[in-house]
C-alpha cells in the first residue's frame, strides 16, 4: 500500500460473498463517502509502528484499511481482535481526520469494555507522543514530520489524540440513551435497573398472588421452578420483541390443535405419539395461563419504577424506531462504530442498533464458532443477518477474517481446528431466510486457524480413567506438572535476579504459567476442588459455586432454612453435625416414643441421651430460640449476621486451620443485601433464589474474573470465553455430559420460548404442530410421531451448539491442553461412552457429526490403549504421552457402588476439621510459660514450629495477605507477628478485651438498621464493674460531637488496598464506621477505641491503620481528593472529649510526615519482609507453594 492512495467508497462486490439483489440497490452515499476521498497519510504499518503496536499481518492490514463502510470481521479465538480494532480506529483517526471522541467501541461486559477502552487509550498515547517527538524535530522521526503538519492542518493535534473514546457495553449504551431521550417516548424518569435476584423476588410476588393456577403443581415441584420458567419466557420475549397478546393466541392456537388431534385421532397415534401430545397440552396449557403472569408482572416493574436488562433493550429499540431524530444524533455524534463479540448480540439489541448505524461506518467483529450464549437470548443469527440489517448497498458490504492465533500452541490448534471443521460440514437444520441479500454459507465460515510464526507444538494430552475417582488422580497429575514448571521458573527467575543486581542491570520480570479446569457444569466443580486439597494443588473457584460451598456459608445459610422452615431435614443435619451430634444420637432422637420430628426433639427435648449429648441439644435450641425471637423482625441480612455470630464463625475463621474463608461470607452478606432491597424481599424469596440458581449451570458465568496465576482456576466454560491459560484441563468428555444431553424443546418444555415466536426461527429447526397431522400412527417409524423428526434436527442443532462450547474450551489452552474421560461417574451403574469431542482428538475416523446423528464411539491408536496401573503411572511420567485409554471388561462394574461416604457419620470433612482444631489446641498447650510471666513462650513457640509441618513460605508471599491492624503489630513486635502469622494461636481470652468486642457489636446496631441486639444477655452476665464502664462507653458514644451534621456512609466495612504491581500485597482492612459530613462534604473514617490512648512515642505503631483507610478511599473512589477524607481514631475511654479524638493529621504532624502515601507504606512493607527472611531462615523455611484460595 503506497503512502498517498486515493479511496474508493465501498469495491467489496461479489468477491464477499453476497448475491445483490437489483431492486433493493439505492443511490445512498456513505455517511463517510468525503472522509473516505481524503488522501492516506500513513499506511497501516506506519500507523503501527508510530503507535507502538507490531506489525500487522496481511490480515489485519486488509482489516485496519478497509473502508468505511459496514464491514463484518470473522475473527476467530485469539486472534488478536482487538489489538486490530484499535489500529484500524487510529489508522481511520489519522487518514479521515475523525477526532476520538467521535468514535464509540460497544461490547458485553464491563471487563472486556474497560480492556478495550486502555487498548485505544494506549494506541491513541503512543501516537500522540510520537507526534509531538516528530514535530520537535528528533532526528528518528524525522522522515514524519511533514504528514504530522498535515495531519495537524487536518486538526488532529497530539491534545485530540488524548481524548477518550467512547468504549461501554451494549447495555449501558441502551441505557444512557434512554436517560438522555426516554422523556421524549414518554418514559417516566426515576427507573431504577434490578438485579436477577430483584426480577426474582418480583416475580415470586407476582406467582403468589396470582388468581389463576398456573399449572397442575407435580409432586415435588417448587413455587422456585415455576419462578424461574416464567423469568426465562420474560427474558426471551423481550429478547426477540415478542408482542404477549399474539404470544397468547400462538398458546390458545397450538392448545386447540393438540385437544383436536387427541379428540379425533387418539386411538390410532402411537404410545410415544400419546405421551408426547400429552407434554405439548401440558405445556401450551401453561404458556396461554403464563402470558396473564408475564403482564402481571410488567405491570408490577412500572409500579416499582423498575426495569431489567431485558426491558431496557425493548424499550430502546421502541425509542429508536419511533424517533429518528435520535439516530441522527448518534450518528452525528459518532463517525465510527465499532461492535465486538457480535456474535453474542441479541434480536433487540441488533435492532436498536441497525436503526441508530445502518448504512454507517460500522465495524463489527465476532466468531460464529464463539456463539455460546443463546441461553441468555443470543440471536441465531447475527452474522448471518449483519449485511441485511446494515447494508442497503452491497458496495458498501465488506466480509473480512482474522485467522492467525496468537495464543495456542500447534497441536493445541490442531485440535481446535478439528471441531471448527466438523461445525463448518454439518448442515444447518433451519430454512434458509427470505431476505434483501441471498447469502452464500462459504462467507461465514471461520477459517481454520493458523499458529503465528513462533508458536511452540504444545501439547494435547488425553486420559480415559475406569471411575471419576482416578479422573480426579490424572487431573492432579497434570497440574503437579504445572506447579513443577513453576517452581522451575521462580528459582531460574531469582537467579536472574541476582546477576540483575551485581550488574546494575534493569530488573527482570517474573512471569509464571497459569492453569485452569474447565468444567461443562457446576455441578463438576466440587469434585475436582475436593481432589486439590487433598492433594495440596492451589485452587480457586468463583461465583456462586465458590460462595456456597465454603463451610460457614453452608452453616449459615442451613441455620436461615431451618428458620424459614424447621422441617427442613437437610438442613437440620447440618446444624446438628455443628453441635457433633453423632450416629447413635441421631437413631435415638428418630426412636423416640411420642413420634416427634427431629426439629420438636430438638426443641422440647424429652429423649434418652448422655448428659452430654443432652447438654448439646440445649446449647443448639438456645441458638433457635434466639432466631426465633428475633425472626418477626429480623431482615435476612441482619439474621445472617446474626447467625454467624451466635455460631462463632467470626472466631472460627480466625483459627489457623480453619477452612472457613471470610471473603466469601462477606460475598454472601452482599448477595443477601442486593436481594433484600426489592420491595418486599423475604428470608423464604432469598433462599428460593439460591435454590434456583443452583440449579442453573450457566446463569452465574456472567461474574466479571480475571486470569489469577496463583493457583488453579475451577469453572465452567461460559465463565471462561475471554480468558486464556496455560495449563487447561477439560475434564468429564463423557456423551450426555459434554455433549449435555440436555435440549431446549419448546415443545414440552414450559421455559422454552416457542421458535415460531422468534425473531431468528428461519434458523432455528423447524415445526408446527399442524405440518403433522395424521402422522404417529401405529406401526410408524419412530421419527415420524408427532415429535420424531423435530428431536433429531433438535438434536443436530443441540450437538452444534455444544462443538461451539468445545471449541472456547479447547482455544483456551495457551501450551497444555488436558482432556480426560471416564467410564463410571460417581455411583452411576452404566457406562458412560466417550464424547464425539474426546475421540475427534485421537483419529481422522472420528467425526462428531455424520447426518444428523452424533457418532458415540470411535478408534483410537491401540498404542493409546493401557491398564489401569499403567495409567496411573502415565501421570508421573515425565514425557506425559499423548493419549491413555482405559480398557475395561464388558461386564465390568462401578468400584464406587462399593463406597457410600454418605453412610458415615460425622463426615470425613468435619473429623478432619476437628482434629485440625484438636492440633491448635495442643499447640496452644505447648506455648505455655512453666512459671507465670516466664520468659520462654517465644523459645517454646520456635520449638513447636520447627517440628510442625512447614508452611513453605516465602518472605513476599507470608505478606501477600496482611491486616491492618497488623501494619501497627509489625512496628513493635515485628518478630513475634511474624510467628504469629506462620503458625496462628488463639490469643488468651481478656475480659476488658471482650468488653470492647460488646461495645463495638453496640455501636454497630445504633448505626446500622439491618443489625440487632443479640448481645443484651451477655451484657446482663458482665461483673458490676464491665456494666458501669460499658455505660459510660455508650454515653460517650452518644455525646460525641463528632457525630453532629454527618450521614452514615457505611458500617463494619471490609476492604482490600492493593500495594504494589509486579508481586502485589494485599492489606484486609474492616472500617468501624465512615461518615460524610454534610456541612463541608468531607469523608470521615472512623474507629473506635475503647483501650487506653497512645502516648505520643508510640505513634509510630498507630499510623498505619489510619493510613491504609485513607488510602484504601481513595483507591476505591477516585474521584475523592485525599485532603477531603479525615481518618480518626475515637477514644470512648476518655472523658474530655477534646481528648477522644486522634487523627491521621496530628499523628503524622507528630512524626514529621508530610503525609501517608503509597511509598512510605511500600518501605514499611519492604522492611517486615527482611524480617520475614530473618524468621523463615530460623525455622529453616523453604520456597514453595500450595496454598488454598478461594475467591
Amino acid at each position: 500500500m503506497g503512502e498517498h492512495r486515493h479511496f474508493e467508497p465501498g469495491g467489496a462486490g461479489e468477491m464477499n460473498g453476497m448475491k445483490q439483489n437489483p431492486k433493493d440497490l439505492g443511490q445512498n452515499q456513505s455517511a463517510t463517502q468525503k472522509e473516505e476521498e481524503m488522501e492516506e497519510l500513513f499506511t497501516p504499518a506506519e500507523v503501527a509502528e508510530l503507535s507502538g503496536a507490531m506489525p500487522p499481518t496481511e490480515e489485519q492490514e486488509a482489516v485496519i484499511a478497509a473502508p468505511l463502510g459496514q464491514v463484518l470481521v470473522i475473527a476467530g479465538a485469539g486472534s488478536g481482535k482487538t489489538e486490530t480494532i484499535a489500529n484500524r480506529l487510529v489508522y481511520w483517526i489519522v487518514n479521515a481526520g475523525i477526532p476520538p471522541e467521535n468514535a464509540l467501541g460497544l461490547t458485553f461486559t464491563r471487563k472486556a469494555a474497560g480492556e478495550m477502552s486502555a487498548r485505544f487509550m494506549k494506541r491513541l498515547d503512543a501516537l500522540a507522543e510520537t507526534m509531538e517527538n516528530s514535530l520537535k524535530g528528533e532526528s528518528n522521526l524525522k522522515k514524519y514530520q511533514p504528514k504530522f503538519i498535515t495531519l495537524q492542518e487536518r486538526g488532529i493535534t497530539p491534545e485530540v489524540l488524548r481524548h477518550p473514546v467512547t468504549s461501554s457495553t451494549y447495555d449501558s449504551y441502551a441505557s444512557a440513551l434512554l436517560g438522555e431521550f426516554g422523556a421524549l417516548l414518554g418514559r417516566e424518569s426515576g427507573y431504577a435497573m434490578i438485579t436477577d435476584a430483584a426480577r426474582f423476588q418480583i416475580m415470586s410476588d407476582v406467582v403468589e398472588t396470582y388468581p389463576l393456577p398456573l399449572t397442575e403443581k407435580a409432586q415435588g415441584e417448587r413455587t422456585e421452578d415455576i419462578v424461574k420458567s416464567l423469568l426465562k419466557l420474560s427474558g426471551d420475549a423481550n429478547a426477540h420483541l415478542v408482542d404477549l397478546d399474539n404470544m397468547e393466541d400462538f398458546y390458545k392456537n397450538q392448545t386447540a390443535r393438540a385437544k383436536a388431534i387427541r379428540a379425533n385421532e387418539w386411538d390410532d397415534l402411537s404410545f410415544q405419539a400419546k405421551n408426547e401430545l400429552a407434554g405439548i397440552l401440558t405445556t401450551m396449557s401453561f404458556g396461554t395461563t403464563a402470558v396473564g403472569a408475564l403482564r402481571a408482572f410488567e405491570a408490577r416493574k412500572r409500579e416499582l419504577l423498575a426495569a431489567d436488562f431485558s426491558d431496557q433493550t425493548r424499550q430502546t429499540v421502541k425509542l429508536v424506531e419511533t424517533l429518528p431524530k435520535v439516530g441522527e444524533t448518534q450518528r452525528d455524534r459518532y463517525r465510527m462504530v465499532f461492535l465486538d463479540e457480535f456474535q453474542d448480540t441479541s434480536v433487540a439489541q441488533m435492532r436498536y442498533l441497525a436503526a441508530l448505524f445502518a448504512d454507517h461506518a460500522v465495524t463489527a467483529v465476532g466468531d460464529p464458532n464463539q456463539s455460546i450464549y443463546g441461553w441468555r437470548g443470543a440471536s441465531a443469527a447475527s452474522m448471518e443477518d449483519f449485511a441485511s440489517k446494515f447494508a442497503s448497498d452491497l458496495k458498501n458490504y465488506e466480509v473480512l477474517s482474522l485467522s492467525t492465533s496468537w495464543r495456542n500452541g500447534k497441536k493445541i490448534l490442531e485440535a481446535a481446528n478439528r471441531i471448527s471443521e466438523e461445525i463448518a460440514k454439518a448442515t444447518r437444520p433451519g430454512r434458509r431466510p427470505e431476505g434483501k441479500w441471498e447469502q452464500d454459507p462459504d462467507a461465514l465460515l471461520v477459517k481454520p486457524l493458523s499458529p503465528r510464526p513462533d508458536a511452540p507444538d504444545g501439547f494435547v494430552h488425553a486420559a480415559r480413567t475406569k471411575t471419576d475417582t482416578d479422573q480426579a488422580k490424572v487431573l492432579v497429575g497434570f497440574f503437579r506438572k504445572w506447579l513443577e514448571e513453576r517452581r522451575q521458573i521462580r528459582a531460574d527467575f531469582e537467579a536472574q535476579l541476582r546477576r540483575a543486581k551485581a550488574r546494575n542491570d534493569d530488573t527482570p520480570k517474573l512471569s509464571l504459567p497459569t492453569a485452569a479446569v474447565l468444567c461443562r457444569g457446576r455441578s463438576a466443580i466440587p469434585a475436582i476442588a475436593s481432589a486439590f486439597e487433598d492433594a495440596g494443588i492451589p485452587y480457586q473457584t468463583r461465583g456462586l459455586e465458590g460462595i456456597l460451598s465454603d463451610p460457614g456459608v453452608k452453616l449459615v445459610r442451613a441455620t436461615m432454612m431451618v428458620c424459614a422452615n424447621p422441617d427442613n431435614s437437610g438442613s437440620l443435619l447440618t446444624l446438628l453435625d455443628r453441635y457433633k451430634i453423632g450416629l447413635e444420637d441421631l437413631k435415638a432422637i428418630g426412636r423416640n416414643r411420642q413420634g416427634l420430628s427431629v426439629y420438636q426433639v430438638i426443641m422440647e427435648g424429652g429423649v434418652e441421651v448422655s448428659p452430654e449429648v443432652r447438654w448439646r441439644l440445649g446449647e443448639l435450641r438456645s441458638l433457635l430460640l434466639k432466631l426465633r425471637d428475633n425472626l418477626a423482625f429480623a431482615t435476612p441480612l441482619a439474621l445472617a449476621r446474626m447467625i454467624h455470630r451466635l455460631l462463632g464463625l467470626d472466631i472460627e475463621a480466625q483459627l489457623p486451620s480453619s477452612p472457613l474463608n471470610p471473603a466469601a461470607f462477606s460475598e454472601f452478606l452482599g448477595m443477601i443485601r442486593d436481594f433484600q432491597r426489592t420491595p418486599g424481599a423475604s428470608l423464604q424469596g432469598f433462599l428460593s433464589w439460591l435454590e434456583a440458581g443452583e440449579s442453573e449451570e450457566a446463569s452465574f458465568a456472567e461474574l466479571e474474573m480475571d486470569v489469577n496465576e496463583a493457583c488453579v482456576q475451577i469453572l465452567t466454560i461460559h465463565a471462561a470465553k475471554g480468558l486464556e491459560w496455560d495449563y487447561v484441563a477439560i475434564p468429564n468428555l463423557n456423551d450426555n455430559v459434554f455433549p449435555s444431553s440436555k435440549q431446549q424443546m419448546w415443545l414440552t418444555q414450559r421455559d422454552v420460548l416457542p421458535y415460531p415466536l422468534r425473531s431468528d426461527r428461519d434458523y432455528l429447526p423447524d415445526y408446527q404442530l399442524e405440518t403433522f397431522q395424521g402422522i404417529g400412527k401405529k406401526g410408524q417409524p419412530l421419527k415420524k410421531t408427532l415429535a420424531g423428526q423435530y428431536k433429531e434436527d433438535k438434536k443436530l442443532y443441540s450437538l452444534k451448539e455444544e462443538a461451539r462450547l468445545a471449541y472456547v474450551a479447547f482455544t483456551r489452552a495457551k501450551t497444555h491442553l488436558l482432556l480426560t474421560s471416564c467410564w463410571f461417574e460417581r455411583r452411576n451403574k452404566t457406562k458412560r461412552s466417550p464424547s464425539p469431542f474426546f475421540l475427534i482428538e485421537q483419529s481422522v475416523h472420528n467425526h462428531i457429526f455424520e447426518g444428523h446423528c452424533a457418532i458415540c464411539e470411535g478408534r483410537s491408536d491401540d498404542s493409546a490403549k493401557t491398564s489401569e496401573g499403567s495409567l496411573l503411572d502415565w501421570v508421573e511420567d515425565d514425557s506425559l504421552p499423548p493419549t491413555r485409554c482405559l480398557e475395561i471388561d464388558k461386564d465390568e462394574t462401578n468400584p464406587n457402588l462399593a463406597y457410600f461416604e454418605g453412610a458415615v457419620w460425622p463426615s470425613p470433612a468435619a473429623i478432619e476439621h476437628r482434629e485440625d482444631l484438636k492440633r491448635s489446641v495442643e499447640i496452644v498447650e505447648a506455648s505455655k510459660p512453666q512459671t507465670k510471666g516466664g520468659s520462654g513462650v517465644l523459645a517454646r513457640r520456635l520449638d513447636k514450629l520447627l517440628n510442625v509441618k512447614s508452611s513453605r513460605l516465602e518472605p513476599s508471599e507470608l505478606f501477600n495477605r496482611v491486616s491492618a491492624t497488623g501494619m501497627a503489630k509489625l512496628g513493635g513486635e515485628g518478630e513475634a507477628y511474624m510467628l504469629q502469622k506462620l503458625r496462628p494461636l488463639p490469643q488468651e481470652p481478656s475480659d476488658w478485651a471482650r468488653l470492647g468486642t460488646i461495645f463495638h457489636a453496640w455501636a454497630e446496631n445504633q448505626l446500622d438498621a439491618d443489625q440487632l441486639d443479640i448481645e443484651s444477655a451477655v451484657e446482663s452476665r458482665l461483673p458490676d464493674r464491665q456494666k458501669k464502664m460499658l455505660r459510660e462507653w455508650k454515653q460517650r458514644f452518644r455525646d460525641l460531637e463528632l457525630l453532629r451534621n454527618k450521614r452514615n456512609l457505611a458500617v463494619e466495612s471490609e476492604g482490600n488496598l492493593i500495594v504494589g504491581r509486579d508481586n502485589p500485597v494485599v492489606l484486609k482492612l474492616r472500617m468501624d464506621a465512615v461518615f460524610e459530613d454534610l456541612e463541608d462534604g468531607k469523608i470521615w473514617i472512623v474507629d473506635w477505641k475503647t483501650g487506653t490512648k497512645p502516648q505520643p512515642e508510640m505513634y509510630s505503631q498507630w499510623v498505619h491503620q489510619l493510613g491504609i483507610y485513607r488510602l484504601f478511599w481513595c483507591q476505591s473512589h477516585p474521584e475523592t481528593k485525599p485532603e477531603n477524607v479525615v481518618c480518626a481514631y475515637i477514644f470512648l475511654s476518655q472523658a474530655d472529649p477534646p481528648q477522644q479524638v486522634l487523627t491521621l493529621e496530628d499523628i503524622c504532624a507528630h512524626l514529621g510526615l508530610e503525609d501517608y502515601t503509597l511509598d512510605f507504606l511500600e518501605k514499611n512493607l519492604a522492611a517486615a519482609e527482611a524480617t520475614a527472611s530473618e524468621v523463615l531462615a530460623m525455622l529453616g523455611q523453604g520456597a514453595g507453594e500450595g496454598r488454598h484460595i478461594r475467591d
